[in-house]
């Protein structure tokens, strides 16, 4: 029996995610997805897709603010009016679904859980994931966010959104270890399908997605952010040294403005504010190397699909222990991928400075 889902998506990463599901486990479902301008450019991007006819129905919203932390009294009483008897957004409740899929659970979605639940008390509520990370965080029921919610829906005998979202649409179920039931998203085989679409999504031409050089260095901002400097732009320049700097290129994160790696004579990517997703799914990058010190765009889009390219964490080779986030990052990251170790066998950590010149050999 075919399904009517709705699905809410926040970032570009969660649109690409119903995208796979929608062309997978969904073909044969009516699909609509609510577009959030909780990303950057999502109106345009929204209009985009829906010339794409890849989803029944898209509907951008804005809920950013909205879904903000405020300390204003009145606002705050909105939130929760909301999340006790729902958002009348009709262009969705006057509509019948059978799922409900999300990922993030803030005050919208809630909302229109709180109205689809009434027209349908046999709804299905369900998350997907948001990388590989996300498995982790899925397991959110004691979530600070959602315990003064869940006190007032109480008061009013309503269900609550944690204990109704059963399901988890993941591409590792076998790496999920929360209390909801996985299921398996399936990968990504041809990458030029998914390339072909986010070129037309995103209004991307050849030129700006084209990466010649073998090495790709994606920066992060523990040199300005979290505690103390690590001295990342410091082991960029020795990366450049050992691979030469003409193989290899710098994309820098979207929070860093410093001009010191084109500077300092290394090529760096133009166009950062492109979802990596976008750029790795519109080119062949199983000879090329990925290489971060805490970049999550290693553990996107090469983890949705089947052939990766070689990856490699360089925490170790920093000084991290005077940044408080870089220490927790480099935690998790180790629990991962020693959990993980046969699904992620492309994906490896550099142990110290001497081994860096084993990288991509």
């Amino acid at each position: 029996m075919n399904k009517s889902i709705l699905v809410i998506s926040n970032t570009y990463f969660q649109l690409i995610v119903a995208i796979q599901l929608k062309e997978t486990c969904w073909f044969n479902d009516k699909v609509d997805i609510v577009i959030t301008d909780q990303s950057n450019n999502s109106e345009k991007v929204a209009k985009n897709l829906s010339k794409l006819q890849i989803f029944n129905k898209v509907i951008w919203r804005k809920t950013k603010n909205l879904c903000q932390n405020t300390s204003n009294i009145y606002l705050n009483i909105k939130k929760y009016k909301y999340i006790c008897f729902g958002i009348t957004d009709i262009k969705i409740i006057q509509n019948f679904y059978d799922e409900l899929v999300y990922y993030n659970p803030d005050i919208y979605t809630y909302g229109i859980f709180s109205k689809l639940k009434k027209n349908n008390s046999n709804l299905h509520v369900c998350r997907f994931e948001e990388g590989i990370l996300s498995y982790t965080d899925s397991v959110y029921l004691e979530n600070s966010k959602l315990k003064h919610s869940n006190i007032i829906r109480k008061l009013f005998k309503k269900t609550l959104l944690d204990e109704e979202t059963n399901n988890f649409y993941c591409f590792y179920p076998e790496m999920y270890f929360g209390n909801m039931n996985p299921i398996e998203i399936h990968k990504i085989k041809d990458y030029k399908i998914m390339g072909d679409n986010l070129k037309k999504i995103f209004n991307l031409n050849d030129d700006m997605l084209h990466i010649k050089e073998k090495y790709i260095f994606f920066t992060g901002v523990f040199d300005f952010e979290g505690g103390s400097p690590i001295g990342e732009f410091e082991l960029v320049l020795k990366v450049a040294g050992l691979v030469g700097k003409e193989n290899l290129i710098v994309k820098t994160h979207p929070r860093d403005n410093r001009t010191v790696y084109a500077e300092n004579g290394l090529k760096v990517y133009k166009h950062s504010y492109i979802p990596w997703e976008a750029i790795q799914f519109n080119n062949d990058f199983s000879e090329k190397v990925l290489l971060t010190v805490n970049s999550g765009s290693i553990l996107g889009a090469n983890l949705i699909l089947e052939n990766k390219a070689q990856s490699y964490f360089l925490f170790n080779c920093c000084n991290i222990e005077n940044n408080y986030e870089a220490s927790r990052y480099m935690k998790t990251v180790r629990q991962l991928l020693s959990a993980a170790a046969p699904v992620l066998d492309k994906i490896n950590i550099v142990e110290n400075i001497d081994s860096l010149a084993q990288i991509g050999n």
